[in-house]
């Protein structure tokens, strides 16, 4: 089963003819070594197997926005930040960084066409006075369910996701929910070590 999406997921890149650099200190990797696209695929088999081609296209389509080169198989691995706590359902939405101007909110529910959504962003830690700043370690395992996809969100053009440390999204003036967000890593953008 994993061939044939894997196939799928081949055959839909090879016009695309694309190679791209990753940025925040990480090269591509093969699909089995990202974890996150990993499961990416199994919900892919899932919806397959539930002949929910509509949600199938909507996983694939993610997957290849993460990769590198279509002859390699290979994926820029999203990079864990963090989760959206839901507020009205008490669920967690995971949040990945894709680049250094954007970010993925994973297992988040269904948005209606004329839904609008406003994400917020702040570099500082207490954005939210009642909640205490704190980063729930990634060990997610995703389910599959028509009901939930994924979102893609751009950072405002004078913050780098290095400096995002919180986010909160509203939806048709609703408050959804806020995440405490962290860079794993440290992107080095000049050496000033003297020799």
């Amino acid at each position: 089963m994993n061939r044939i999406l894997l196939a799928i997921l081949s055959v839909s890149l090879l016009d695309t003819g694309f190679s791209r650099e990753c940025g925040l200190s990480r090269n591509c990797v093969t699909l089995r070594e990202c974890p996150l696209i990993m499961q990416q695929l199994r919900l892919a088999q899932s919806a397959r197997a539930d002949r929910s081609f509509g949600a199938m296209n909507n996983i694939l389509a993610a997957i290849r926005s993460t990769m590198c080169d279509a002859e390699s198989r290979t994926v820029c691995c999203p990079m864990y930040l963090g989760t959206l706590d839901i507020e009205k359902s008490s669920g967690v939405s995971p949040v990945y960084a894709l680049n250094s101007t954007s970010l993925r909110l994973m297992d988040f529910p269904m948005v209606g066409e004329n839904d609008v959504l406003e994400p917020y962003f702040w570099r500082d830690t207490e954005c939210m006075p009642y909640a205490a700043f704190t980063i729930i370690d990634e060990s997610f395992s995703f389910t599959y369910s028509a009901e939930k996809t994924y979102l893609d969100l751009n950072l405002p053009p004078s913050l780098p996701i290095q400096a995002v440390r919180c986010m909160a999204v509203w939806k048709n003036n609703d408050f959804i929910g806020y995440a405490h967000l962290r860079l794993p890593v440290d992107e080095v953008e000049v050496n000033n070590v003297e020799e």
